[in-house]
């Protein structure tokens, strides 16, 4: 594969991973669901402290993306080719 090719892939990757970023959040709280739910157990901590980890996951990953293109860009360019 080629410089470009991988440089592609990233790229695409970094899209992917941003749409899925775009996609996590909590359930909205409307005053139906606090109807339907006036008995649930109250868990919206761990809701909450799992959507930041998958957060944080995904944006480790975009780093990772980002920063293996600008090694790509390097490797093709030289050491200040950005």
């Amino acid at each position: 594969m080629t410089y470009q090719e991988e440089i592609t892939n990233e790229q695409s990757a970094i899209a992917a991973l941003r749409t899925r970023l775009k996609n996590i959040r909590l359930p909205s709280r409307t005053i139906n669901w606090q109807h339907q739910n006036v008995g649930a157990p109250r868990n919206s901590v761990q809701q909450r402290l799992e959507t930041k980890r998958q957060k944080k996951k995904i944006n480790n990953k975009i780093v990772y993306s980002q920063n293996k293109i600008i090694s790509l860009r390097e490797s093709i360019f030289g050491e200040g080719g950005l």
